[in-house]
């Protein structure tokens, strides 16, 4: 029997909070996996197929096989069978992604080797070939997503979800075509470059100064300020690199260094939750638990 759905490197499958599902019927032939959405952090796993990920809102931190990467917004992902990879950061900020499991054939997928595409995808055997060679060979899994990607997986998520007339064959056509453009991003550069314009190069550098200063203040207004924008151009290119509200990543930031200040230190929450910026104890256990999961007092108790 053939593995179905991530298959995790510590062997708990309970860890994983994606929330993806399986396609119904016959798709399974093609999809072992999708969805839409978020995750507070992805376990290290492997997939039974290629993965394929598209990053529309956000940043993530992953590695696969030991090296890391950073995901961009607006960028696509992919790693084959055999590719260990996950988050390299124990707590993701917020993100909005849509991401697809395909069915592969081959001997042993859990080595690395060749591999070819479902007969269901439609494609003929050389244009199989061709795409599993360009991904086997890329030098790097994350690539500035294309016009065509980012229109593509909202639509195959939508249809995976729904039953209509040629649905199948609907499916296949939106994943040939998927990966057809995945090759082609592929072949067209080994050291592709994204177009940064300067109010996002603005945004870049203050999300870095923004972490060594999170404990300061800041409201909407003083931020948007601070990089010489408009409140609502600072709100929008915020949340397209982030994934989250300038407050709520803030407050990310702030919720990070109370952890690292739990688990090194000995002082009390309360004073903790003013140092990193919390005008009350009762706001920041409010926020600690909502992001984590957890009381500040669990989550002391639980690392020790």
């Amino acid at each position: 029997m053939r593995q179905s759905g991530p298959i995790p490197a510590d062997g708990n499958l309970a860890a994983f909070p994606r929330g993806g599902v399986a396609p119904r019927d016959r798709l399974t032939r093609l999809v072992d996996e999708y969805g839409h959405g978020s995750a507070r952090r992805l376990p290290q796993h492997r997939n039974p197929g290629l993965e394929i990920v598209y990053l529309r809102h956000g940043h993530l931190n992953w590695e696969y096989e030991g090296r890391r990467e950073t995901l961009p917004p607006d960028s696509v992902f992919f790693t084959l069978p055999w590719e260990t990879h996950g988050s390299s950061s124990e707590f993701e900020p917020g993100h909005e992604w849509y991401f697809a499991v395909l069915r592969l054939t081959g001997k042993n997928l859990s080595q690395p080797g060749s591999f070819l595409f479902p007969r269901q995808l439609g494609l003929s055997a050389p244009d199989s070939r061709s795409i599993a060679t360009h991904l086997r060979n890329a030098p790097r899994r994350v690539w500035p997503a294309t016009p065509l990607i980012r229109s593509l997986f909202p639509s195959l998520v939508q249809e995976l979800d729904i039953t209509g007339p040629f649905h199948e064959r609907y499916v296949a056509q939106l994943l040939a075509l998927l990966v057809i453009e995945l090759a082609r991003i592929l072949s067209s550069s080994n050291a592709p470059s994204q177009h940064v314009n300067r109010a996002s190069s603005t945004i870049n550098k203050f999300l870095a100064e923004l972490e060594s200063r999170c404990e300061e203040p800041w409201i909407l207004d003083s931020m948007a300020a601070h990089v010489g924008l408009k409140r609502t151009q600072f709100s929008t290119l915020f949340h397209h690199h982030t994934g989250d509200t300038p407050i709520l990543y803030l407050n990310r930031l702030r919720i990070e260094k109370a952890r690292r200040l739990l688990v090194s230190t000995q002082r009390p929450i309360t004073e903790i939750a003013f140092e990193c910026g919390f005008a009350s104890s009762q706001y920041f256990a409010g926020v600690f638990r909502a992001l984590t999961g957890k009381t500040a007092s669990a989550y002391r108790r639980g690392i020790r």
